[in-house]
């Protein structure tokens, strides 16, 4: 089959799906708002050469509609076309390979999604069909045959990867692995006897509040009990009044554990709780910082010593946001697990600037970094009100 086939073949595909899936589109916001649907009359947009300079057609642009297949170093990465319909949203358009697409579809109704485009043939370069989640997201899937899909992925300039923003995560937690059995997207932890094997394995990142926020927890709190850990290095910025993790260290403190904790008294509208858990701690022999003098420490970072069988070795958990169950099931923070020595050095040097045992703040780090005097950070504004910043 010639170049210029595949491409009137997919573009009369793509004109079909474009059409269906904006109208289904189209029918559910109308729904949501109580309105009646309607269907926007078809209007052919040929696509502007000039904004698709860096394209291929598979043919003359007016004999294929405007459709372009992009190309990278001679192997295409995708397709390009105009609008079908007046008020289309611009949008990519996401396929799925799979074995068979009516199985597919199948598994799709039986998972509570909608069938948009039934399985139909592709001439005889494929079968495809395009479907909805239960929350409305929009997808195809492709069952190849002489055309398989992109030549190129995950590699510089191509594709490498999809994402699905809805607005019901658990609904698509049981849809995906149904239709496609794919995992439910949780950190590697689940499962695990120990939280140790995994981080000396490998690096863990996770997202809040996407993953869940008991990973921190259950580091803490594995930390406390575990008789091989030898010390618990931490800094808290903004505690909840039945802080886990606080309670963690608690615990960690009777169990006979070295605890360092900077508690920031300058966390603002938590500054009460944050008093209470530092006496607390401190009550039980815990090594507690109240903050530096010039500084303000927003840094979240947890150091854990831990006795292995082939030596000594430093757990880190770098992150964004709080070490607040409340906040990290609300706000987007991510989180970074490692057991690399470059972090745990720096991790080190950090706790013995912020607990004393090494009064230079300037102390330089491979990773990570101080705001400080001299430095206007990432903006260019440096810190509020002047304050230096770790």
């Amino acid at each position: 089959m010639s170049d210029l086939q595949i491409g009137l073949a997919i573009l009369g595909v793509l004109i079909v799906v474009a059409v269906l899936a904006f109208n289904y589109w189209q029918e559910r916001q109308f729904q949501r708002r109580g309105e009646q649907s309607f269907t926007v009359p078809h209007d052919d947009v040929l696509l502007d050469r000039a904004s698709a300079a860096e394209a291929t057609s598979p043919g003359p642009v007016e004999e294929t509609g405007g459709y372009r297949m992009f190309q990278q170093d001679g192997q295409s990465v995708g397709g390009l076309m105009g609008q079908m319909q007046e008020g289309q949203p611009t949008a990519w358009s996401t396929y799925v390979s799979v074995a068979d697409a009516d199985e597919t579809a199948a598994k799709v109704t039986a998972a509570g999604g909608t069938v948009v485009v039934a399985p139909m043939d592709v001439m005889d370069i494929g079968r495809m069909a395009v479907f909805a989640d239960p929350t409305g997201a929009v997808f195809g899937v492709w069952q190849p045959k002489s055309f398989t899909g992109a030549d190129l992925v995950n590699e510089p300039n191509s594709l490498c990867w999809n994402e699905v923003l809805t607005r019901d995560a658990d609904a698509d937690k049981r849809f995906y692995p149904a239709v496609f059995g794919w995992g439910a997207g949780r950190p590697s932890f689940e499962g695990a006897p120990d939280m140790w094997s995994i981080i000396r394995a490998r690096d863990v990142l996770v997202h809040h509040p996407y993953h869940a926020f008991d990973t921190v927890t259950r580091f803490v709190r594995e930390a406390a009990v575990d008789p091989k850990v030898l010390a618990i290095k931490m800094t808290l910025y903004r505690v909840s009044p039945a802080s886990p993790i606080a309670h963690a260290l608690h615990t960690a403190v009777e169990n006979g554990k070295e605890v360092a904790v900077l508690v920031e008294l300058q966390a603002r509208f938590d500054e009460e709780a944050n008093i209470r858990w530092a006496r607390a701690l401190e009550e039980v022999g815990a090594h507690v910082v109240y903050g530096m003098v010039g500084f303000k420490t927003h840094c979240k970072a947890c150091l854990i010593v831990r006795q292995d069988s082939d030596g000594i070795r430093r757990y880190c958990h770098l992150a964004t946001g709080n070490y607040n169950v409340r906040t990290g099931g609300i706000y987007s923070d991510l989180g970074l697990f490692t057991s690399r020595d470059s972090f745990g050095e720096d991790l080190t040097a950090l706790f013995d600037v912020l607990t004393g045992s090494n009064m230079t703040p300037t102390t330089t780090c491979g990773y990570l970094c101080q705001a400080g005097p001299g430095y206007d950070g990432p903006t260019g504004l440096g810190t509020p009100n002047g304050i230096s910043g770790f």
